[in-house]
This record gives structure tokens, sequence and C-alpha cells, in this order.
């Protein structure tokens, strides 16, 4: 039963309905009732969790240090914080400039103090991030884990041979690190958007890798 008391918790600790998780999961409330009698989540939902509310698959699936564990040990904070919300034209200008914020747990920006927010206009991972929402970006980490979900832009159209956008765009996708290619993958409902695969060599001329993003929320009205 640990799934079922880490998303027992969870619910319990973001203030957070079936419904609310049932839409994130990309399932029914009816589902949700299920996973909290003892079924397991298919790995599709669970990742789409894991995005969703900043977790790892270890907050709800582990017995000893899931997030009811952590919960009853009070170590996960319930405190929230501001980060800016800007374009991101020129993230480190922006930051130090901005005027609007929004308000994120705590827990998804420790450590992170250059962290930032912009809303997301690429649908390149529609199917995890909807249009229109808010994403949080770690600007500091060095080389993101391979199936992370990373911010970038195309600096050399050609290169990358993706003529529809535009070099002024955040896109998101996963990225992927192998021996000698890099690959930026989708995961859209929009079946028309393909990998960006290119060199190793080639990536810093062709993209300029602004961060990983590390939380991402429902767009409100920013502070």
């Amino acid at each position: 039963m640990s799934f079922a008391n880490n998303l027992s918790a969870l619910l319990s600790m973001r203030g957070l309905t079936q419904e609310e998780v049932a839409k994130a999961a990309g399932v029914t409330p009816g589902a949700v009732t299920g996973w909290r009698n003892g079924s397991r989540p298919r790995r599709t939902a669970l990742e789409k969790l894991c995005v969703a509310y900043g977790l790892t698959e270890d907050d709800l699936l582990s017995d000893s240090i899931g997030l009811a564990s952590k919960a009853k040990l009070n170590v996960i904070s319930t405190n929230h914080i501001s980060v800016p919300l800007i374009e991101g034209i020129n993230p480190r200008l922006e930051t130090r400039r901005a005027s609007r914020f929004i308000t994120v747990p705590e827990s998804a920006v420790k450590g992170r103090p250059n962290a930032y927010a912009i809303t997301i206009k690429d649908d390149g991972m529609s199917q995890k991030i909807p249009v229109g929402s808010h994403i949080v970006i770690d600007p500091d980490e060095p080389v993101p884990p391979n199936g992370s979900i990373v911010a970038f832009k195309i600096t050399d159209l050609q290169s990358v041979d993706v003529l529809w956008t535009s070099a002024d765009n955040i896109l998101v996708r996963k990225w992927y690190v192998g021996v000698s290619h890099v690959m930026l993958s989708p995961r859209s409902y929009r079946n028309k958007i393909e990998d960006i695969v290119m060199r190793l060599e080639d990536a810093a001329s062709s993209i300029e890798l602004l961060g990983t993003v590390v939380w991402f929320q429902s767009a409100g009205s920013p502070n």
C-alpha cells in the first residue's frame, strides 16, 4: 500500500482533490479512487504525477522514504517562496529587474537560488506540460540528467533543421546525451513534432540551453 499512502499524503500536503490529481495524471477520478484502494498507476500516469508536482518516483512508491514517511518525520516544508516571472529573452538581466513573481513550494527551488519562471508557449511537452503553464527553470545545473526536461532556444535553425520555429521561442523537451549525440525529445499531442538530434560538438553552437525544468503549475495571476 506504499503508493496509496504516499498518494494520500500528497493530497493532504498540497490540499489537492482527487479530480485535480486525475487531471494531472491524465486519468479518470475513478482511477485515483482505485489507487487509494491499493491499485498501482501505469508508468505514464506515474511520470505525469512526478512532473506535475515536482516529485521523484520514490516520493510516490517508497515505503521508507516516500511522502507518507516524510510527512511523519516533518521533513517536507509546506512553506512557499516567490520566484521571478520573466519573458526569458535575457534571463540574467530580467531576473534582477523582475516586477512579477509567482509562488511555488519552497521544496521545488531549495538549493536553486537563481531559479526563475516563464510562461511556456511551446507545445513540445504538451502531454506533460500544457501550453500556458508557468515553468520554473534552474539555470545552474551544468549537465542535466538524462530524461529530465530542459528549456532551450534554437540559435542555429538550419543546423537542427527546425524551420517551423523561431530562435526567440523557448522550447521544452526531454534531454538525452549519448556517446556522440544529443537528443531533445518531445512528448506532444502534436504528432508532427520530431526529435531534435545533433552531434555533441555542434550542440553549443546550435542551441542555448537555459536550464532544467524543476517545477510547473497552471498559470494563475502573478504576484
